[in-house]
């Protein structure tokens, strides 16, 4: 320790046990930049301000009025908080306690900072109270390796008037690390003005903000109050806050892990209370964007689901019902009964959708409606001759007579009118006579009769719905068989 006769400052160095090429693949100008704003944001210092200037031709300017070809002297963050001990600057620990706002999290900011500046020759040093610190590095020889690495050290000055809040300067700063920091412009959402509070949405979450950005789906994500670049763009604009932020990025705060932020947009989204905003979201020839792909589970309830019904209806028609994922052909034969088959819905959405009581092209369609049923006393001799034939295909297809009840019916019917999507339809049960419903008007042929029969028959005999493969599979049997009895076969040599 040294002190000076003339100004009363007294002088230290504080060592520590970190190496300046610790995480230097992590850590570059950028994050000096970042990490070293941070430091300074309102919910970190203690204060209420925070702000940047440059120093040009000798004279202090806001950051935002630089001239690219102007060289910027000094950079100086500062804020008006609390102040801070120097100690930190070189002790592996995080005073900050507020997950909730707070910036920092790990206690590597001051002293990756300063590492980052000696290895790259940047001229830092940082500011509050009644001190500054300025970074240096001391030689360290390892002998079994036979190779010098170089410590973390910190030259510590006390003695100087007290001053309220801190600052980091930095002299000469490389133009690269310029520009980082002129991209806070655009990064740090304190200095952007199209997102004022008059386009903030209310009632999205009570601890993040959501706001409206110019022009939807060109939305942008900032994490507390800084803002991270996604693959794809956001409908809206996000601000997360809270312990939230915390778990969605990876340790270096470089990257945004995406399976968290599925899940906080997801909050947002059900709490959604505008149909405005659900609208566009619905809107399949709108552009893609992240919450497109959010997955949504049936235990996902919307707030407001009536918004989700009248948003769908109104894009939609008054009609539209979402498709069946699994059955082509139920969505042909809604789209026959006068539906409109909506198919572009990504898969999260639709399944929000259903929870909001949106029916698919199978909920639509009436499986039960009521029969007027034909007596085999009114068929004519010749449709009761294609009506016995299902015994001939049982035998073929099963080799066993069908233990089901087959009625012909001339009409079906519910409260909308007639049901005329199908021509058979089969009902089984554990409890009930399995039952085949075939209208009159496929006895005109054998064939119209037997493909009919065929398909609602295997529907009996697998005990199994369309699209399972339980019921492919015996059907697929069944040709098999219906085929061999059918072909001649060449004699036997």
């Amino acid at each position: 320790m040294t002190q000076t006769e003339e100004t009363s400052l007294e002088t230290k160095v504080l060592e520590t046990w970190s190496t300046l090429d610790y995480r230097a693949e992590k850590w570059g100008y950028e994050r000096v930049a970042f990490d070293g704003i941070s430091n300074h944001f309102p919910e970190d210092c203690g204060g209420k301000n925070f702000w940047i200037i440059f120093v040009e031709d000798g004279k202090n300017i806001d950051f935002r009025s630089h001239e690219p070809k102007k060289p910027v002297e000094e950079v100086y963050f500062c804020d008006d908080g609390t102040g801070y001990d120097y100690i930190y600057t070189v002790l592996h620990h995080s005073n900050k306690k507020d997950r909730e706002t707070q910036t920092g999290k790990f206690g590597e900011g001051l002293k990756m900072i300063s590492a980052t500046c000696l290895r790259h020759k940047v001229d830092i040093s940082f500011h509050s109270k009644d001190w500054s610190v300025r970074p240096m590095m001391k030689e360290l020889y390892l002998p079994k390796e036979e190779k010098k690495t170089f410590l973390l050290c910190q030259e510590v000055t006390e003695g100087y008037e007290a001053m309220k809040g801190s600052y980091t300067l930095i002299r000469n700063p490389p133009k690269e690390l310029v520009e980082h920091i002129c991209s806070f412009a655009e990064r740090i959402i304190d200095f952007r003005k199209d997102l004022a509070p008059s386009r903030s949405l209310k009632g999205c979450h009570p601890k993040h903000k959501v706001f409206l950005p110019e022009r939807l789906f060109a939305g942008e994500l900032f994490v507390k109050r800084t803002k991270y670049f996604l693959d794809k763009p956001t409908y809206l604009t996000y601000q997360i806050n809270g312990k939230a932020a915390d778990s969605l990025l990876t340790p270096d705060r470089d990257l945004v892990l995406e399976q968290k932020l599925e899940q906080i947009l997801k909050e947002i989204i059900l709490n959604f209370d505008n149909i405005a905003l659900i609208k566009p979201l619905l809107n399949h020839f709108t552009p893609e964007c992240f919450e497109k792909d959010i997955y949504f589970s049936s235990l996902d309830q919307p707030v407001c689901p009536k918004l989700w019904q009248d948003a769908f209806h109104q894009l939609y028609g008054p009609k539209a019902i979402l498709r069946d994922r699994n059955n082509t052909h139920i969505n042909e034969d809604a789209q026959a009964q006068g539906y409109s088959v909506v198919k572009d819905i990504p898969y999260g959405l639709h399944t929000l959708l259903v929870s909001a009581g949106i029916k698919t092209a199978d909920k639509a369609l009436n499986y039960s409606p009521s029969y007027d049923l034909v007596s085999l006393e009114n068929l004519s001799p010749e449709q009761k001759n294609v009506y016995e034939l299902r015994h001939q295909a049982d035998k073929i297809m099963f080799d066993r007579p069908l233990p089901a009840e087959v009625r012909i019916f001339s009409r079906a019917y519910d409260k909308h009118g007639d049901v005329t999507w199908f021509n058979g339809m089969s009902y089984f049960g554990q409890n009930q006579q399995p039952r085949i419903y075939i209208n009159r008007r496929c006895l005109q042929t054998a064939e119209n009769f037997l493909q009919t029969y065929a398909h609602e028959a295997n529907h009996i005999f697998t005990k199994s719905p369309d699209a399972c493969k339980a019921f492919e599979g015996g059907l697929t049997e069944a040709l098999g068989k219906a085929l061999d009895a059918a072909i001649k076969k060449p004699k036997e040599q």
